[in-house]
């Protein structure tokens, strides 16, 4: 073939190329493809959490040997720490202390007071109410003027009240008191015998509450909070492994779904490999290293500052 035929062909059949498929003479050029990714949005999270009151169970204690007389508290009953819940057998000592504090009850209910004492009057009086006669007796009103003093040496109050301490401080180990505040759940029967450090009954008490998510996470920050209907109540504490409720925040029971108080991106397992992700922008493929917030068997959530990612994965 001749030169002139060859170049004759040549190009009729780049002419017929360039016609039917719009190629182009001259080596191909490989063209960078954008790859497909996901655009991701952050959101609030939810996640439903369960509070379950801590309970502990006090023993409560005989404190002598001899017969449980009678219960002060009613079994199944909140009782402060202090409180008198039972007496051991020492019944003429425990009636005549009762009628010294119905006594002096009815004193300080009837009691005169001079106008000079006016304005300490109604301190005595709510004092005289607040005397329980099965109770160990409440603590006195402290003295403002000497007056106050000299009136209640007078008419025998003093002397009535440091009567019944020393009563009480006689009767003190007869009385079985509330080591904790909570609930008591009694035991035994009156009437029952009993030896010094016997249980009598349990103080059952609440020592707070247990929370913990019904999915399975894992928190790696104490920076994650959760609120409930707008107000934060929780806080996740890594080192003790454990979610700590707010001071002075809403009491939940049961089941509830509290919400993040902030947006995160959940990110598929899947697309993280060696503690980075991929992501495009403005054309270009980057990685970016991913500090997890929260991990679960397929999602890890994560904050960052943009509102919208495109992941690759």
């Amino acid at each position: 073939m001749s030169t002139a035929s060859f170049f004759h062909t040549r190009w009729f059949i780049v002419s017929l190329c360039i016609l039917l498929t719009g190629c182009q003479e001259g080596p191909s050029v490989l063209r960078s493809k954008t790859p497909p990714c996901d655009q991701i949005t952050s959101a609030i999270m939810k996640i439903e959490f369960e509070f379950i009151p801590k309970l502990d169970t006090i023993p409560v204690r005989a404190p002598q040997s001899g017969i449980l007389e009678s219960y002060s508290i009613a079994s199944n009953t909140y009782v402060g720490k202090g409180i008198v819940i039972a007496h051991i057998e020492n019944r003429n000592a425990y009636l005549h202390l009762r009628e010294q504090k119905s006594s002096l009850k009815s004193k300080l209910e009837s009691l005169d007071f001079p106008l000079i004492l006016s304005q300490v009057e109604q301190k005595w009086r709510d004092y005289g109410k607040s005397i329980q006669l099965d109770n160990l007796l409440p603590q006195t009103p402290e003295f403002s003027y000497q007056e106050e003093i000299k009136h209640l040496e007078a008419t025998g109050v003093v002397s009535a009240i440091n009567e019944i301490i020393l009563a009480e401080i006689r009767m003190l180990p007869y009385f079985i008191k509330s080591p904790e505040i909570g609930k008591f759940h009694q035991y035994l029967k009156s009437g029952s015998t009993v030896n010094k450090g016997d249980v009598i009954g349990v103080i059952v008490t609440n020592k707070g509450t247990s929370i913990k998510p019904l999915a399975d996470m894992k928190l790696h920050t104490s920076k994650l909070q959760f609120a409930y209907e707008g107000k934060v109540i929780i806080s996740y504490d890594p080192q003790k492994q454990e979610f700590t409720r707010m001071k002075h925040r809403v009491a939940l029971r049961g089941k509830h779904t509290l919400q993040s108080t902030q947006p995160l991106f959940r990110i598929p397992n899947t697309a993280i490999q060696h503690g980075q992700i991929r992501l495009l922008e403005k054309g270009h493929v980057f990685r970016k290293q991913i500090t997890p917030l929260i991990h679960s068997n397929d999602y890890t959530y994560v904050h960052f500052m943009q509102k919208q990612i495109c992941l690759i994965h």
